[in-house]
């Protein structure tokens, strides 16, 4: 487990408004069309000046399309919005899917939660419980700070007992994600 890096992340999303936070999309804006659908970023890339096929292969970087203001992302998808771990490799890259241009985070030609069991060295039980918002079971708004507090006691876990934390995760599964808000 790359402890470093989740508490990074956990420290960012204390920084980050419940308003820019939705656990359930990587990253979607107010700013396209008017509604807060997927981003549709070919349109935006294009407005900005930037060639489609440059922005298709670049990691997006909100700041560059000036869309902070009506962005919002996951966890993991705000953790790609960071600069250090751009710099670690962690991209938010845009798909074409259908007639749709959508974000994913992508980290070493992995995508999405494979992403994020490798940039943060987790297996998939512990990582679907840090950035699945379905396993956030007794919350109706899941907010940032609930993520970062999860990732935090996720850490102090593995640190008590490194060598039983997979096990203990895979038995132990469901009363974390009951308990853990």
């Amino acid at each position: 487990m790359n402890t470093k890096r989740l508490l990074e992340t956990a420290d960012l999303l204390d920084k980050v408004r419940p308003k820019h936070f939705d656990l359930r999309s990587w990253a979607s804006s107010e700013n396209f069309a008017g509604e807060d659908t997927p981003l549709e970023l070919g349109l935006k890339a294009a407005s900005a000046g930037i060639d489609k096929k440059e922005y298709v292969e670049q990691s997006l970087d909100f700041e560059r399309l000036g869309i902070t203001c009506g962005t919002t992302a996951c966890a993991f998808g705000w953790a790609a919005s960071h600069k250090p771990f751009q710099k670690q490799g962690l991209k938010m890259e845009i798909v074409k899917d259908g007639r749709e241009f959508l974000p994913i985070v992508t980290f070493e030609g992995r995508e999405g939660f494979d992403a994020a069991m490798a940039f943060y060295d987790l297996n998939s039980n512990a990582a679907h419980l840090l950035f699945a918002d379905w396993l956030y079971l007794t919350c109706k708004n899941i907010t940032p700070k609930m993520v970062g507090r999860r990732i935090r006691r996720l850490v102090k876990l593995y640190q008590r007992d490194p060598d039983g934390f997979e096990d203990d995760i895979a038995n132990n599964y469901g009363k974390y994600q009951r308990k853990w808000i």
